[in-house]
């Protein structure tokens, strides 16, 4: 009810998007005109596509949203203020959640579109991502994404980033790729020789950079190239081990 020009929502429930939401909270009017905001959003198992088509806060905070099949639910804590159109004004954000997905798939993705130069094609037919849950907090309406594990395509990865306001991604990707998914181009970069049979998984750092529907995406390959340096390193290690120890059998030969 309202109390002193405050409106308070506590237990409305709604039924949505095949999903159930459930907020909470409390709007109370400024001089201003932009009143302040502070409530609590709990999205149940809502579908992402339709999420993204009806929804602005998911519009901004999960671009990859627009090309992407599943489901998601969110705890959302946020304190803000709206503008005179009774829209959040999103610079104004702040608070923090928990976001876990549900059997997510990426169809189409400038960002992850980019990713593609480090898997091979087979492995690309299915950009599906274990499920994860992954903390978050909003400070001035930028997103900060806490580090969180999951698989993409099959491969473990690390992702942590930011997303501003303005729609500016900075994210940061640890993968570990097993031998067989590497695409051609990374094996002949770091120099994978066929022989090289101990190296199973290969580190390989992925940058993204820039607005979210045209990003910059830079592969680092420092960890993966020392790693191809150490195992030849070893490799002739052995070898030339072996290679005294065949000496040492002549000698013993010419000695008896």
């Amino acid at each position: 009810g309202i109390n002193d020009g405050k409106l308070d929502l506590n237990g409305v429930r709604m039924n949505l998007m095949e999903g159930e939401m459930k907020l909470a909270g409390s709007y109370a009017n400024t001089p201003e005109k932009m009143p302040d905001v502070n409530m609590t959003i709990d999205m149940i198992s809502f579908d992402i596509p339709t999420a993204f088509q009806s929804l602005g806060l998911v519009r901004n905070y999960l671009p990859i949203a627009a090309q992407s099949k599943g489901r998601f639910s969110t705890t959302l804590n946020l304190k803000g203020q709206l503008d005179e159109n009774m829209k959040l004004n999103l610079a104004s954000l702040n608070g923090s959640g928990l976001f876990q997905s549900f059997n997510v798939q990426i169809l189409n993705s400038p960002v992850f579109n980019k990713i593609k130069s480090v898997l091979n094609e087979e492995k690309l037919r299915d950009m599906r991502i274990d499920d994860f849950t992954a903390n978050f907090s909003i400070e001035n309406g930028n997103l900060v994404l806490r580090p969180f594990e999951t698989r993409l395509a099959g491969q473990q990865a690390v992702f942590a980033g930011q997303l501003s306001a303005q729609n500016l991604i900075s994210m940061q990707i640890g993968f570990l790729i097993s031998r067989d998914a590497l695409s051609k181009s990374v094996e002949n970069t770091i120099g994978i020789l066929p022989g090289q049979q101990n190296i199973k998984f290969i580190p390989v750092g992925v940058m993204i950079n820039g607005p979210v529907g045209d990003p910059d995406v830079k592969v680092d390959l420092s960890d993966a190239r020392d790693l191809v340096k150490q195992e030849v390193r070893n490799a002739s290690k052995e070898e030339l081990q072996k290679t005294i120890n065949k000496l040492g059998d002549g000698l013993r030969k010419l000695l008896k």
